[in-house]
């Protein structure tokens, strides 16, 4: 049995933020505990919001995703984005549930165009359309990613998170280095 499964740090940087010219960060830290092979494993994430215009964990919130593997190479999750939230931040909270399927296109992963990845997720806050969170109304939206694995340390990725595409790229510099940098365009 697993009980810590993952500890992770990262730190995000957008150059203008939604409806406004401004840019803006974000420092976030995740833990995962439990085992979502043989069990459940839950996911915890601390988010600094608004970090470059106040300051580190001047405003923020807490995230939690319980995840399952159902079957080889098929994942299923449900969580709460933003489900505590402190300092005013301007994003509310959502709930959601995603399926993620890994298709094995070469059993070496190692190989060139190895893996890919197709998530697909209904949510209510965030994921609704901007038209409905502007007149209040309280809907579930469509979101989804697909992630393909062109060489060894990079992976492309399209993402469609019920409001922006978001198209980018996951790079490991290091091998061995857990280490990933993520560079995308909204």
């Amino acid at each position: 049995t697993q009980a810590l499964g993952n500890v992770s740090i990262g730190a995000g940087f957008q150059s203008r933020t939604r409806f406004s010219d401004r840019s803006d960060g974000v420092i976030g830290f995740n833990f995962g505990l439990g085992d979502p092979i043989n069990a459940v494993g839950l996911d915890v994430g601390l988010i600094s919001t608004s970090t470059l215009r106040r300051g580190p964990f001047d405003g923020g919130t807490v995230s939690f995703k319980l995840n399952r593997a159902i079957a080889q190479d098929l994942y299923i999750a449900a969580g709460v984005q933003n489900a505590v939230s402190f300092g005013g931040t301007d994003g509310g909270s959502s709930v959601y549930g995603v399926v993620t399927q890994a298709i094995r296109l070469d059993e070496d992963i190692t190989q060139p165009l190895s893996r890919l990845y197709l998530s697909a997720g209904l949510g209510g806050g965030q994921f609704r359309s901007p038209s409905d969170i502007n007149q209040g109304v309280s809907s579930v939206g469509a979101f989804g990613s697909v992630a393909l694995r062109v060489v060894e340390p990079i992976n492309a990725i399209a993402e469609w998170s019920g409001q922006d595409l978001t198209i980018g790229l996951s790079i490991v510099p290091f091998r061995g280095l857990p280490l990933v940098i993520t560079p995308a365009i909204t």
